[in-house]
């Protein structure tokens, strides 16, 4: 890369040549998931992000340019 014709940084390829990693198959990550059993508890979820949010504060972030108007 060059600033003015004067070179100031080079391009290295990032891992070139490694092999993809892959987390495995489709098929063996549902039976992992089925096998898992039944999913969260909805409500206790709830209640705990409510008490997280009241300790912590609310977790959605706010855009400074939105800052005036109403969401």
């Amino acid at each position: 890369m060059t600033v003015h014709g004067r070179a100031v940084a080079d391009l290295v390829p990032h891992q070139r040549g490694w092999p993809r990693r892959r987390l495995g198959p489709v098929a063996e990550f549902d039976e992992l998931i089925a096998a898992a059993g039944p999913g969260p508890d909805v409500a206790q979820w709830t209640l705990e992000m409510a008490g997280s949010d009241e300790l912590f504060g609310d977790d959605d972030p706010v855009d400074p340019w939105e800052r005036g108007r109403a969401r």
